[in-house]
């Protein structure tokens, strides 16, 4: 059964369901296969939504600025010498999220994998304008990953290819969020 979206008449934000219930971590996670992951024994998690539920005795918490993107569509995707930037838009909101991602994501198509550097990775990421982000995961030791379509943007950098204080920084929200990615913390622990 696929995700539905539509968009919350309060903030403007995108509202997931999946069936007919909110789309949670591990509905997502089905999305992932085992290049983009650790395997987790059965019922374990390690995402910020499940460990806050567990805390807090089973509430619904704020699964993080990344969950936000989801029904957002990518309108840009600009390159620079070490980064790369991935902005988004929707009609039925005023915001307008931007990826900013100092380590170089790799991409997952399903013709194959391509990294920075390879012939066809920059066609691959301008061929994702104008699609919707789907889904997103961030799993601890296994940074995170942003659905577009057919194609996973997988962010989960080596050591090497680290080169700053920040992985990456999502912002661009009307209401001033903004989250910063960085090596040590979650889901960049293992950096």
């Amino acid at each position: 059964m696929d995700p539905t979206v539509r968009f919350d008449a309060r903030d403007g934000f995108p509202v997931v369901t999946f069936g007919t219930g909110p789309i949670t971590p591990a509905d997502v996670l089905v999305l992932l296969d085992e290049e983009d992951g650790p395997q987790r024994p059965e019922g374990q998690t390690t995402d910020r939504r499940r460990a806050a539920e567990s805390e807090q005795g089973g509430e619904d918490v704020e699964d993080g600025l990344l969950t936000r993107l989801v029904g957002f569509r990518l309108y840009s995707v600009q390159f620079g010498l070490d980064h790369v930037q991935l902005r988004f838009e929707t009609d039925a909101s005023p915001h307008m999220p931007v990826l900013n991602c100092d380590a170089l994501p790799r991409l997952r198509t399903p013709d194959g994998s391509l990294a920075s550097g390879e012939p066809g990775y920059a066609d691959a990421f301008i061929g994702l304008i104008e699609e919707d982000v789907t889904a997103v995961v961030e799993a601890a030791g296994a940074g995170f990953v942003v659905v577009l379509g057919g194609t996973k943007v997988v962010l989960d950098p080596s050591p090497e290819e680290v080169f700053g204080e920040e992985i990456a920084m999502l912002s661009g929200f009307f209401d001033g969020s903004s989250w910063i990615w960085r090596p040590g913390e979650e889901p960049f622990e293992h950096l």
